[in-house]
């Protein structure tokens, strides 16, 4: 199981063009600036890496076509707070893009005390594998989402 950095890190989102439409086709979380020298599967405790040319694959589910990158010791201060009376007054969009001919790419909301990167899918709804990327000193400085948008 790999152990990330803990913090808040860039969120960038690759953006792929054709036929008049725009889609994320990747997003990642860039931990630090160290060039990545291997890429291996994002794994859950328990779950045991596939071949890379495997046609299975783990992946996170999307559904509404959004998914969101956030620290898991996050998420129960995050449903306590979203549960809360004053969570839709509180919850502010800190960052976003605006592209009325095609779906918004993504947002940066900003929950006190912690941030969480949300961002539209590829195509939508369905199952999409993560990476992560590893320096020189098998450290992780990247973890990479890919939407299935480019055909590999």
């Amino acid at each position: 199981m790999t152990r990330f950095p803990r913090g808040r890190f860039p969120v960038e989102l690759a953006l792929a063009r054709f036929n008049g439409d725009e889609r994320v086709a990747f997003a990642r979380i860039l931990f630090s600036d160290a060039p990545v020298v291997s890429w291996e599967p994002a794994l859950l405790p328990g779950q045991k890496p596939l071949p890379l040319r495997s046609k299975e694959y783990y992946g996170y589910p999307v559904d509404a076509g959004m998914a969101f990158f956030m620290d898991a010791a996050s998420i129960e201060p995050l449903n306590r707070y979203l549960a809360g009376k004053s969570a839709s007054e509180n919850l502010m969009v800190t960052s976003f893009r605006l592209d009325t001919s095609s779906p918004s790419p993504g947002f940066l909301y900003g929950i006190p005390p912690d941030t969480v990167a949300a961002f539209s899918t590829g195509f939508g709804d369905g199952s999409y594998a993560s990476y992560v990327g590893l320096d020189a000193k098998h450290q992780p400085c990247r973890l990479l989402t890919d939407f299935q948008v480019i055909s590999w």
